[in-house]
C-alpha cells in the first residue's frame, strides 16, 4: 500500500484566478485590502505566494465584494481549469 499522498494545486488555481480576473497589477496592496475589505497581508499572498491556502472565509468575503456566490465562483474556477483542478497535485509523504 502506498503511503504517498496528494495535495491538490487547486488553492493555486484559486489565487490565480483571483490575482487575472479581479487584481488589478497596478493597485497597490492596501487599496486591493480595502476593496475586498481583508488585511493588506492576505492580498500580498494571493498576488506571490505558492500554495497559499486561502480560508474559505477569506474566499468568501473577496466573492461578496465581487458580487459572486461562492457556487458560481467555482463554477467560473471549473470552466477556466477544468480537469487540472482535479489531477494537478503535489507529492506528500
Amino acid at each position: 500500500m502506498s503511503t504517498n499522498k496528494k495535495k491538490y494545486k487547486i488553492n493555486n488555481y484559486i489565487c490565480e484566478f483571483i490575482r487575472n480576473h479581479w487584481f488589478n497589477p497596478e493597485d497597490s496592496n492596501d487599496k486591493l485590502a480595502d476593496f475586498f475589505v481583508v488585511h493588506d497581508s492576505i492580498i500580498a499572498k494571493i498576488k506571490s505566494a505558492e500554495n497559499y491556502n486561502i480560508p474559505m472565509h477569506t474566499l468568501s468575503k473577496i466573492c461578496y465584494y465581487k458580487e459572486i456566490t461562492l457556487s458560481n465562483f467555482f463554477k467560473a474556477l471549473e470552466k477556466e481549469y477544468g480537469e487540472k483542478l482535479y489531477e494537478d497535485y503535489f507529492g506528500e509523504k
